[in-house]
């Protein structure tokens, strides 16, 4: 959102206020820099989607 927000307001600044927007988006990027993602400790597993209607264990 921040990035979109510099993108789309740039055209309309004064030529003067352009660097201090870039320097404050500067100041800020650090923040929106995400951490790596943690290992998973379970593996995924595709879940069994539950049936609609009971089925008759003698058939299984």
């Amino acid at each position: 959102a921040h990035i979109l927000r510099l993108l789309v307001g740039l055209p309309y600044s004064t030529p003067g206020a352009i660097p201090g927007q870039l320097k404050y988006f500067y100041d800020m990027a650090e923040s929106l820099i995400l951490e790596p993602r943690r290992t998973r400790s379970f593996p995924r597993t595709v879940k069994r989607r539950p049936q609609r209607y009971a089925r008759n264990k003698k058939c299984q």
